[in-house]
């Protein structure tokens, strides 16, 4: 049978002070790092948007060309 281990509360101070310590291990970006992967994310989504718009228009001509038939 699997051992099972005891919950204990963690006090608001404790719990806060884990936080904090955890948020120190963050690696944190530079504000260069920042702004070209922010530009990245950018271009991605337009990238994408219009890819979508693309097949969207094609398969939206094909369907009217059926429909008119």
């Amino acid at each position: 049978m699997p051992k099972t281990t005891e919950k204990t509360k963690t006090s608001p101070t404790e719990y806060f002070g884990e936080v904090k310590t955890e948020l120190k291990k963050v690696h944190w970006p530079s504000k260069q790092e920042l702004s070209e992967h922010t530009f990245t994310v950018i271009i991605m989504v337009l990238v994408t948007a219009l890819f979508i718009f693309c097949i969207d228009a094609g398969v939206g001509a094909v369907i009217e060309k059926l429909i008119e038939r």
